[in-house]
């Protein structure tokens, strides 16, 4: 069974807008719609900067009730913890 995945309407947006804080939500400029290869290209989309574990949780159960496509960048690199081997 093959899945599409729905655009990102005017309508997700605005229950997006309706749960988040303002300033959660901006339209997407082209360099988050590229592909760094230039070989696909995106067409409209929302940019989500949540700014609590929350908010990406409430992003994250929200693309799935809809069948949303959802790319999550980080804004800084996660920690990561190296161990030595004994």
């Amino acid at each position: 069974m093959t899945h599409i995945l729905n655009p990102a309407d005017t309508a997700f947006a605005d229950a997006l807008r309706s749960v988040l804080p303002e300033g959660t939500l901006e339209v997407a400029s082209a360099r988050y719609l590229e592909e760094p290869r230039g070989r696909y290209a995106g067409a409209t989309g929302i940019l989500a900067k949540p700014r609590t574990v929350e908010e990406v949780a409430t992003l994250i159960r929200m693309a799935v009730g809809g069948f949303f496509g959802l790319r999550i960048l980080l804004r800084r690199p996660l920690p990561v913890r190296c161990y030595r081997a004994p």
